[in-house]
């Protein structure tokens, strides 16, 4: 198209119309089923596993594990449960503190075998599982693993001399 006198290429841009047939809009598919809305948790695989421990083994701590989804449960009274689900699932008290911005840290044994009476020897293997969350309980980071073993030899009068084993993710 040729510009008019004194016309400038932008400004016969301006004038330029375009004839564009109006486009089919395909309608918007209905939902097969309602969309799940998850609560604020974690839902993916985590696996960990451990080198071979003598008294970790006899006590039953487990060499590996996975867990599918992690979640935290607020309850009215205040109290906090890690919720699993995996080869270590169930609910689990937690231990809560709060650490700055908002954020807390729960912390729950998943794991625990404990033997030992009154003034006698005694062995405890435990794995906790500790999340970062939100006040709401939503996890905001990835979780950690820590174990340890712990023998005495008398449960009323001497201390606890414990071991941490350490898990890996894999």
């Amino acid at each position: 198209m040729p510009l008019d006198a004194g016309e400038t290429a932008m400004e016969s841009l301006r004038s330029v119309s375009f004839d564009i047939p109006a486009a089919a809009v395909p309608e918007a598919p209905e939902p097969s089923a309602p969309r799940e809305v998850k609560p604020d948790g974690l839902y993916r695989a985590y696996c960990w596993s451990r080198a071979p421990h003598e008294k970790a083994d006899a006590e039953g701590m487990p060499a590996s594990f996975c867990v599918s989804s992690f979640r935290v449960r607020l309850r009215p009274d205040s109290s906090a449960f890690l919720v699993l689900d995996g080869e270590i699932s169930g609910e689990y008290p937690m231990q809560v503190k709060f650490i700055g911005d908002g954020l807390y840290t729960g912390t729950a044994a998943v794991f625990r075998r404990y033997k030992g009476s009154a003034c006698t020897e005694g062995t405890d293997a435990v794995i906790e599982i500790t999340v970062k969350m939100d006040a709401r309980g939503a996890i905001v980071e990835e979780p950690t693993v820590r174990a340890f073993y712990g023998a005495t030899w008398d449960v009323c009068h001497s201390g606890w001399d414990y071991t941490e084993i350490f898990y890996s993710r894999r």
